[in-house]
């Protein structure tokens, strides 16, 4: 009879909304089984409550690791870990008004490190540092909505200034003048959501959010834009970005009144005098009488790609660094969240030195993924094509 209630229960809990819901699927038995506890008292005769021995030395053994030991527990060094507690420090807004004790912030940062680090399951990471499932899904999910708030105090566009040293280092690449940033879009995939799924999914068939991103030479994010489902071509989204109306309304604010500089991106973005993309290949075509045309359009692109290639390099940064990037079981919510936390500390790094390039294994990053249906350049302004067309025949 008991068991026969407890097999009731659980049917019916499993179709309820829980803080674990849209979690690794490793953990959502356990979630179940905690509200079940809750609502019939009972059922501990039968499961038992669930016990968590506090491993109080863990946070010392942590400040005893070495370099190398804390890179690859939390893929970032001691000094950027104080960098990046240091960070959320000082935006830090929340008070302690009594109740139960919090975890530290510092707790709570290590805690989300080693989150992002892996693709284990929460269960992995609570008995390591002795706290429970929900206390850890809290701890990430307040550290990764924090970060989220203050985003923009990191990744940034930079002042007109600093574009001319932008220019030159993206020069130092293939030649290609006057390029200040690289953008695409990277496919993250994640858990199929409840509702809207087909727009989730997909050219290559699997679910996804995009990040569309700029980035600099030194790789680090200047702008970011996470969310739009898996079915958005990359220059859908772009046009639906707040850079995008800024920069087709105010172009100088971004690029300065002289019109040197500009961003580069691949065939899927429509081009722009500050957007330079790769001639099409119908171009060679209808040059194929002459060979100086042909020659220098491929030059062009030649040069384009070698320097926009910056931003797939990034992209793999990030999910080699941060491995949940590479598949995320949460609600797509939750997902912006901690894909834009993994791009904030990605470029604390950056700026600390803290680079990643030989230290892990590469994995697939998926940038291509959309076809477009139409060419996205067929109603760019004509001053995008005299501008391409300029730097292509001084190349």
């Amino acid at each position: 009879m008991s068991l026969k209630l407890f097999n009731t229960i659980i049917d019916s809990s499993s179709s309820s909304e829980s803080s674990f819901s849209d979690e690794l699927d490793s953990d959502e038995d356990s979630q179940i089984i905690l509200q079940s506890l809750e609502k019939f008292p009972i059922l501990e005769k039968f499961i038992g409550p669930e016990c968590h021995p506090i491993h109080n030395g863990y946070l010392s053994t942590v400040n005893q690791y070495s370099d190398n030991d804390f890179w690859r527990h939390f893929r970032v060094t001691k000094s950027t870990f104080q960098i990046l507690l240091s960070f959320c420090r000082a935006t830090e807004t929340k008070a302690f008004h009594g109740g139960n004790e919090p975890l530290s912030l510092e707790e709570s940062l290590l805690i989300t490190l080693v989150y992002l680090a892996n693709q284990g399951g929460l269960r992995l990471i609570a008995e390591k540092f002795g706290r429970s499932q929900y206390a850890v899904w809290t701890a990430v999910d307040s550290v990764c909505s924090h970060i989220f708030d203050n985003h923009r105090k990191v990744i940034k566009w930079p002042n007109v200034a600093s574009l001319p040293d932008i220019a030159a280092k993206f020069e130092e690449r293939a030649g290609f003048p006057g390029v200040v940033g690289s953008i695409d879009g990277c496919h993250i995939p994640i858990n199929a959501p409840r509702k809207n799924q087909r727009d989730f999914l997909n050219y290559k068939r699997f679910h996804s959010i995009v990040l569309l991103a700029i980035v600099l030479p030194d790789r680090r994010f200047s702008n970011i834009l996470v969310g739009f489902p898996g079915s958005s071509h990359d220059s859908y989204i772009l046009q639906r970005s707040n850079w995008f109306r800024q920069t087709i309304s105010s172009p100088e604010s971004k690029f300065s009144n002289s019109g040197d500089y500009h961003i580069v991106g691949d065939s899927a973005f429509p081009l722009y005098p500050w957007l330079l993309v790769p001639f099409k290949s119908s171009a060679l075509n209808r040059n194929s009488s002459g060979s100086n045309p042909n020659r220098q359009i491929i030059k062009y692109n030649k040069k384009l790609s070698q320097t926009r290639i910056v931003v797939e390099h990034t992209f793999g940064d990030i999910i080699n660094r941060f491995r949940r990037c590479s598949n995320i079981y949460a609600s797509v919510e939750k997902a912006v969240k901690i894909i834009t936390a993994s791009c904030v500390i990605h470029n604390l790094c950056i700026e600390n030195g803290d680079l990643c390039y030989d230290k892990a294994p590469s994995i697939n990053v998926y940038t291509r993924v959309n076809n477009s249906r139409s060419d996205p350049s067929r109603n760019s302004p004509a001053t995008g094509f005299e501008k391409r067309n300029l730097i292509c025949s001084q190349l």
